[in-house]
């Protein structure tokens, strides 16, 4: 609809003797609605002085001195005689579609005809559409489910019309059944209300930067546990990366690239209802060895409640949000109550799971006896072991209801949610219960309007692993030697007489990578999590007038963590270096406290040809996290996993540094607009930080300024282009330090064994914020009728001031000394094609998502000196703490996988072998490539056919590499499927001659493989994701009930990938452990169904 029409309910009118039917047009015309009455009152006459009035007090005082009455419902005004009584047809529980006319009574001349209104793109009922006799006032409006019933004459014009979609004639014929299908007004279409940053509506036409939208449709038809990954496809500008954890995971979400050097995941700001969230996540694995990970805040949420997502991609767009946003910022809209009524949903979607992309093993050659590696002689009988069948069957099922109920001025939500999953690997389990309840009301004529929720989450999971050497079961099963039967050790755990309890059954050793059992791995060592969150918010708003009001939000968001570690007792002493020979247990508590508080003042006026929209306010935010617990091995009784039973002695408190900040901020946006098609755009915040105690500068300022125009509405184009906005946008954002307590007189020093010791930081006060600049320029065009759309945007952001950390020697030792420097670009495109097909009963919806971005360190820190003044350049930087992943050269993009070592070669490229046969290494830095995509494609199609609907969402991923270190160890132990068609080939060609596949794969390949051999263009194509839903008919249920089934599924069909796995997945949310894969979890397939049920 357009915005007018969503904001112009109040009326103002003066007039004397105006006729009934002028009155009503003019009432139409301010308000929106649309008014059905009797021809016969059209011409009655009164004289009305109104003011700024709601619509439902402008009709009393029109109507007073008349005898009639007036009902609205679903901007439907309906008139008629006090004496009256309205006819009903297609009543239900929950809606009667009302007919105010005593013309329209059934006759033997008339015929009954019926028929659905519903949106042409998206085939959603049109609740309230006119339904009207043309030449007349005689009418009805739709029912809940789009459907309508009308006496008419045979050969009746009826003209169907909605608010924001084109009038439409039909001749009724025979009583035959009619479908409506509307199509979007091209003004309406492109002059929609979306949310932006804070909350704020604003028209779409005004908007300067890009800003793209899902329905709760995209995120619940393939229903995912965590539901950030429904947005890989459909956005651009966006990369989206599934976790290998399994089912809620915490997936990596990149919006435009990464633009920090200091930050862990440079990930998406999330935001609901306009208030900010802290995405604590326990998915930033960057190690070989600990691969344990888990899920993230976000994922808590059930996607059933939600109303919209909307994609803030760039700075300009989220500038508002402050430090938080310079990632960009994705907007969830919860869903409200119905105004009147009640109406109860139910959703149920079972999934089955299976491992999508594994490496391909051989089982032809077994193991020389007493050994683990399978290098030994052709099997006269291949190998039944498939690692495969260690997989169980997942499934994962979820359930959600909820009960809207609008009474008057009061509407209130309630729901529930359960997701119920175990993953793949045995004995992996995941399950959320979610609990929500909303509240608006409005007083005083709508001059004050309350909104108050709730939320409960419990979420529990059990041995959520990414990948890695440690803890994963994955070593044992992909290395078994190939000649051994691997049913004698599902039976993972003996009786030990001696020692009373059962112990772990491995006669393998832990062959120096610690192996185990893979069922005493999972079984015998544990990983629970019980996350309790509670999220309370409350909001006011005062809106005196109707262009002035003012709103003051604020949330409180607490999680409570408890997380434990469970060796059982014979677990292999690398995990709890003590001596004890009882177990080991580990307790680990932690607390997230999110405090958000708001006030925001708007004003929309409106002078002749000018428009000014304002928003100012201010904010305060306060975050806290504490975390704490003890770890320790088990000293009396074994496998008691109780922090009594850890013995005293060895035992270890487990506390983290204090993490705490605040931030203050007052901020404004101004939008003035001329003849609503050009609009200027300024905004400002400023921020005061605690991050920057002490530092030269604690507050920072920063801008953004845009422009839109509506060409379309200027000059005369072709009347095959119904649409083209042309924008452009400049923002500033910028971001305090990312690691706390390096100020002058922040730093906390460490305590233990009650001394005090150094931290070893040299403080620094002369920070600043990191600071980004944004340019960006679009378009957004409709051509044929709204038909085919296309919506482009190029962008271009420096981000400077980077932190960087270095060690530096002192007279008393080595010190930590931080600084910044540094310029990080990123630049690139984000385009969306879509195209609506209606051919009666058919409908076609397809959209292609393009994204482009290409990054580079454009400076480091070439100046730098050390606190003594010498100079120290650095164009070649390697991030602490990243397991040397982390390695950045100046000119290249952050990403770059760099290696240290290749085998040596002559100068015309053979491989040295020296006279022991062996090859010989050399030392040199080499750059393999980035593992950033050269672009991707998301298409999206979404075909009906009367009550059948099919939709299809495919993936491509261009260019990047990624590396396996899982290959190279399948190769150096003998059970890939190279090295087999290796030794059936006789060898290896090495230098025009043939090499010993064993020798070749064991100096290539194995823990300290080189991998250089094992990197694999990124590229896949992908089927994401298919449903095929039927929408069972509303007459077989007598219209009070809804019901929907389909047939769901993910990740179908891998139509192209060269890696043996899949380049998609990532064991980490972190910056600098992307394209690594070491004993990685497969990623996931998907097939199942779901039922949709709304009475």
């Amino acid at each position: 609809m357009t915005l007018s029409h969503a904001t112009a309910q109040n009326i103002t009118i003066n007039e004397k003797n105006i006729t009934l039917e002028n009155l009503f047009k003019k009432i139409e015309k301010q308000s929106g609605y649309s008014f059905f009455y009797d021809d016969a009152i059209k011409n009655y006459k009164v004289t009305i002085n109104v003011k700024n009035d709601p619509l439902n007090s402008a009709l009393k005082k029109c109507l007073a001195s008349l005898s009639f009455q007036f009902k609205i419902e679903n901007h439907n005004v309906f008139i008629s005689r006090i004496e009256q009584k309205a006819i009903e047809t297609n009543t239900t529980s929950n809606n009667k579609v009302a007919i105010y006319s005593s013309n329209l009574i059934k006759d033997d001349k008339n015929i009954e005809v019926t028929g659905s209104v519903v949106d042409s793109t998206t085939n959603t009922p049109l609740v309230g559409a006119s339904v009207k006799i043309k030449g007349s006032t005689k009418g009805v409006a739709t029912n809940e489910s789009g459907q309508f019933s009308l006496n008419v004459p045979e050969n009746t014009t009826l003209i169907i019309s909605y608010i924001g979609y084109e009038n439409q004639e039909v001749i009724v014929k025979n009583g035959e059944p009619i479908n409506i299908f509307l199509n979007h007004l091209a003004i309406d279409n492109n002059d929609a209300v979306v949310v932006t940053a804070l909350g704020i509506k604003r028209s779409e036409k005004s908007l300067s930067y890009d800003v793209q939208k899902l329905s709760n449709d995209d995120l619940t038809k393939v229903p995912n546990a965590n539901f950030v990954n429904n947005l890989s496809g459909r956005v651009a500008g966006i990369q989206v990366n599934p976790s290998s954890s399994g089912i809620g995971g915490a997936s990596r979400v990149v919006l435009r690239g990464t633009k920090s050097i200091s930050q862990t995941s440079n990930g998406a700001f999330y935001v609901i209802d306009g208030i900010p969230l802290v995405n604590a996540t326990a998915g930033t694995t960057s190690g070989t060895f600990s691969g344990m990970s888990g899920t993230e805040s976000i994922a808590d949420f059930n996607p059933d409640d939600f109303e919209s997502i909307t994609v803030l991609s760039g700075p300009a767009a989220a500038a508002l949000y402050g430090s938080q946003a310079a990632q960009g910022a994705i907007l969830i809209t919860t869903k409200k109550s119905a105004k009147e009524g009640i109406k109860v949903s139910y959703s149920n979607a079972t999934s089955f799971m299976s491992p999508f992309i594994m490496p391909k093993f051989q089982n032809t050659y077994g193991n020389v006896a007493g050994s683990f590696e399978s290098w030994g002689s052709k099997l006269e009988t291949p190998s039944n072991y498939n690692p495969k069948d260690f997989f169980q069957n997942s499934l994962q099922e979820m359930n959600s209801v909820s009960a809207a109920i609008g009474s008057g001025k009061s509407q209130t939500l309630i729901s529930g949610a359960a997701v119920n999953a175990k993953g793949i690997v045995p004995n992996n389990k995941y399950d959320r219960y979610n609990f929500s309840f909303r509240n608006t009301t409005s007083f005083l004529d709508d001059k004050i309007t309350t909104d108050v929720s709730g939320t409960y989450v419990r979420q529990t999971d059990l041995n959520m692993l990414a990948q890695g050497q440690y803890f994963n079961p994955l070593l044992a099963t992909y290395l078994f030697p190939r000649g051994e039967n691997f049913d004698n050790v599902k039976y993972f755990e003996r009786y030990d007489e001696s020692r009373g309890f059962p112990v772990q059954y491995w006669p393998y050793g832990n062959q120096g990578l610690s192996i185990q059992n893979p069922y005493w791995t999972t079984e015998r060592m544990l990983f629970p999590n019980t996350r309790n969150r509670y999220m309370f918010s409350g909001g006011i708003t005062y809106k005196p007038t109707t262009w002035f009001n003012v709103t003051a939000r604020g949330r409180i968001d607490n999680t409570n963590q408890e997380s434990e570690q469970k060796f059982y007792a014979s677990t292999d002493r690398v995990y709890y270096t003590s001596n004890s020979s009882k177990g080991y247990y580990s307790y680990y508590s932690g607390k997230l406290t999110n405090a958000y508080t708001d006030v925001i003042a708007t004003i929309n006026k409106r002078w002749d040809d000018f428009s000014l929209n304002v928003n100012a306010g201010t904010s305060y935010q306060r975050v806290t996290n504490s975390n704490k617990g003890y770890s320790g091995p088990l000293v009396t009784v074994p496998n008691l996993f109780a922090l009594q039973n850890v013995d005293p002695t060895l035992g270890k408190p487990i506390e983290s540094p204090y993490d705490s900040w605040g931030n203050s901020a007052v901020f404004g946006v101004a939008e003035a607009g001329y003849l609503n098609r050009l609009f200027l755009t300024v905004s400002g915040r400023n921020d005061w930080n605690s991050r920057l105690t002490n530092s030269a500068k604690s507050n920072y300022f920063y801008p953004s300024v845009g422009l839109s125009g509506v060409i379309s509405d200027m000059v005369n184009l072709p009347k095959v282009i119904s649409y083209l906005k042309v924008r452009g946008s400049y923002a500033e954002v910028a971001t305090p330090l990312t690691q706390l307590g390096i100020t002058p007189g922040t730093i906390t020093y460490p305590i233990s064994g009650g001394a005090v010791s150094t931290t070893g930081v040299l403080a620094f006060g002369s920070y600043k914020p990191e600071t980004t600049k944004s340019y960006e320029a679009g378009l957004n065009l409709k051509l044929f009728k709204n038909k085919l759309g296309l919506d482009v945007t190029l962008y271009k952001s420096n981000s400077y001031n980077q932190l960087i950390q270095t060690q530096v020697s002192g007279s008393s030792g080595a010190y930590t000394n931080y600084f910044q420097a540094g310029n990080v670009s990123n630049k690139g495109i984000e385009a969306v094609l879509s195209y609506n097909l209606r051919h009666t009963d058919f409908t076609y919806n397809t959209s292609v998502a393009f994204t482009l971005n290409r990054n580079k360190v454009v400076e480091l820190a070439p100046n730098a000196k050390n606190p003594d003044g010498t100079s120290a350049p650095i164009t070649d930087y390697v991030v602490p703490n990243t397991n040397n992943n982390g390695r950045i050269i100046q000119g290249n993009p952050i990403g770059d996988i760099y290696v240290t070592q290749l085998l040596k070669t002559d100068s015309k490229g053979n491989i040295f072998i020296g006279s022991d046969g062996k090859f010989q290494r050399e030392n040199k830095l080499v750059d393999l490539g980035s593992t950033i995509p050269k672009y991707t494609l998301g298409w999206r199609n979404d075909f009906g056919y009367k009550n059948f609907s099919l939709g299809v969402v495919m993936f491509a991923r261009v260019g990047g590499i990624v590396t396996s270190n899982t290959q190279a160890m399948l190769d150096s132990y003998g059970v890939s499927e190279a090295s087999a068609k290796a030794r059936d080939n006789g060898g290896v060609k090495i230098n025009g001659s043939l090499y010993d596949a064993q020798s070749y794969y064991q100096q290539v390949g194995g823990s300290d493989a080189l991998l250089a051999y094992y990197t694999y263009d990124a590229t896949n194509v992908r089927l994401q994701e298919l449903s095929f839903s039927y929408k069972i008919p509303d007459q077989l249920f007598k219209d009070k009930i809804h019901a929907t089934v389909s047939f769901i599924a993910n990740n179908l069909w891998m139509i192209y990938n060269k890696a043996p796995y899949d380049p998609q997945l990532t064991p980490s949310t972190g910056t600098y452990y992307q394209g690594y894969d070491y004993f990685m979890m497969p990623s996931l397939r998907s097939m199942g169904f779901s039922v949709k049920v709304q009475f």
